[in-house]
């Protein structure tokens, strides 16, 4: 699959300092460019309410990180990461 990362995106990662998270992130963008259809990434799930947008869970030790992405065709979005609180607090 075809990747874009938005400038919001890099953002997030960057004030988030722990390099555990940044190696798992680093791993789970791999697993998202090998994969040829959406099935084949592991922890997407479809938010409710939206018929594009996806989050992918990240789990980075005891805290759990939600990505925030958009889904067409064969190209996927990145667009924020968050906790998993920001998200239920605000989506």
């Amino acid at each position: 699959m075809q990747i874009v990362i938005k400038g919001s995106f890099y953002r997030d990662w960057k004030r988030i300092q722990n390099k555990h998270l940044s190696k798992v992130l680093r791993k789970k963008i791999d697993e998202v460019e090998r994969a040829r259809s959406i099935s084949q990434i592991a922890h997407l799930k479809k938010l409710r309410n939206y018929s594009s947008r996806y989050k992918i869970e990240i789990v980075s030790g005891n805290k759990i990180y939600w990505t925030l992405c958009i889904v067409f065709g064969n190209k996927i979005e990145f667009l924020r990461l968050k906790s998993e609180i920001y998200f239920k607090k605000y989506l």
